[in-house]
């Protein structure tokens, strides 16, 4: 008995020792390089379980392992249990007495509920964590960079959301400067910084201000490209919308199909599959109707929501607007009865989001269907 009392001690000690020794990489610089999966899941659990019962429930220790638990389910877009856990290790961290090391601690995880929040479209309280975070870190050198960015990429996400473009390009040209400035290592400020200028060309055509967005994409498009797909969806997707905006198809086409590879490698970072990878299908896909290249269209459109299919549960309004054109293609390819599921898939998520509007639109699209069905035609052509 008392020999397995030493083995699980020892055990504890074993598995807390790889994320709990004085100067380890900071989890968040270095375990985003590929999305986890079941065994590192088992792995973190583990942890948890270890430092709980070596340390205490109310210890810095299992706190942090609680951490790395909230980002694995962040990353794997479990956004809801990511903030279960986070909570709980925030509440932990804040009854800790106040040292930088802590601090430091406090500000990474506030951004990363923040992160968790904002998945969930709790945009308030994400909002408020992502400001507490920079808050926190004011006055305490070494600084953590990756932190910083993390919160300034989040402010600019969530007011771009809401609409308060010139909020989103002020957070945006910070998260610019911050990176240029603070980031020594080359390859991680090309990264970080192309990754800042994509989002401001975003904001900038958003805005309105096409030309000076054009300027910042035809600038960067190469360097773009050559990055490794790896957290570089959001990249390319919002880089796709921006060359739809500026009636550039074939850019844009080459940016969402290099979306679709690195989706299909099992990459792409915190938001693999989010709305803003669904808006650039969206507006890829209408580009390719102006063209009149229905097969093409379908075809992206048919990849686009199988790589959704795998990757995410969630429902956003753009996959109403795919599933819709699909079936618009189908009925131009004269493909009726898979253009007769297609817009009942369109008006399933419509009822699913409470939208009655698009609910409508989706049965006069049924409606539309039936009447030009081939069945239906000659029926009526009888009955004249």
């Amino acid at each position: 008995m008392k020999f397995n009392k030493l083995l699980t001690s020892f055990l504890c000690f074993v598995f807390l020792s790889s994320v709990l020794t004085p100067g380890d990489t900071h989890p968040i610089d270095t375990a985003r390089t590929s999305r986890p999966g079941a065994a590192y899941k088992n792995e973190l659990l583990l942890k948890a379980q270890a430092a709980k019962k070596l340390h205490g429930p109310d210890s810095p220790q299992y706190a942090k392992c609680l951490y790395n638990l909230g980002w694995m389910f962040l990353t794997v877009g479990d956004s809801k249990e990511a903030e279960k856990v986070l909570r709980q290790a925030l509440a932990i961290l804040q009854k800790q007495p106040p040292e930088d090391v802590l601090a430091l601690d406090l500000a990474d995880l506030k951004g990363l509920l923040g992160k968790a929040l904002f998945a969930q479209s709790k945009c308030a309280e994400a909002k408020t964590l992502f400001l507490a975070s920079l808050e926190v870190q004011q006055g305490i050198e070494p600084k953590r960079d990756s932190v910083i960015y993390s919160n300034l990429e989040g402010l600019t996400d969530i007011y771009e959301r809401e609409g308060d473009l010139a909020q989103a390009e002020k957070y945006c040209r910070l998260l610019l400067e911050n990176t240029i400035k603070r980031h020594d290592h080359l390859d991680i400020r090309m990264h970080l910084g192309t990754y800042a200028k994509v989002e401001l060309a975003y904001i900038l055509c958003r805005a309105g201000h096409k030309g000076e967005a054009r300027k910042v994409v035809d600038r960067y498009f190469d360097q773009l490209l050559r990055l490794h797909p790896d957290k570089c969806i959001p990249f390319f997707s919002k880089m796709a919308i921006v060359y739809s905006d500026l009636n550039d198809p074939k850019r844009a086409e080459d940016l969402l199909r290099k979306s679709l590879s690195a989706q299909e490698a099992g990459v792409g970072g915190l938001s693999p599959a989010g709305d803003i990878y669904l808006e650039a299908a969206a507006k890829l896909t209408s580009l390719l109707k102006e063209q009149h290249r229905d097969q093409d269209r379908l075809q992206v459109i048919e990849h686009v929501l199988a790589q959704r299919k795998q990757t995410r549960g969630h429902e956003y309004l753009f996959e109403i607007e795919l599933f819709r054109q699909a079936a618009e293609c189908c009925i131009n390819l004269g493909r009726y009865d898979q253009a007769k599921k297609f817009a009942a898939n369109a008006k399933n998520i419509a009822e699913k989001n409470h939208n009655l509007t698009k609910v409508s639109e989706a049965n006069h699209l049924l409606d539309d269907i039936l009447k030009g069905m081939p069945t239906n035609r000659s029926s009526r052509h009888e009955s004249r």
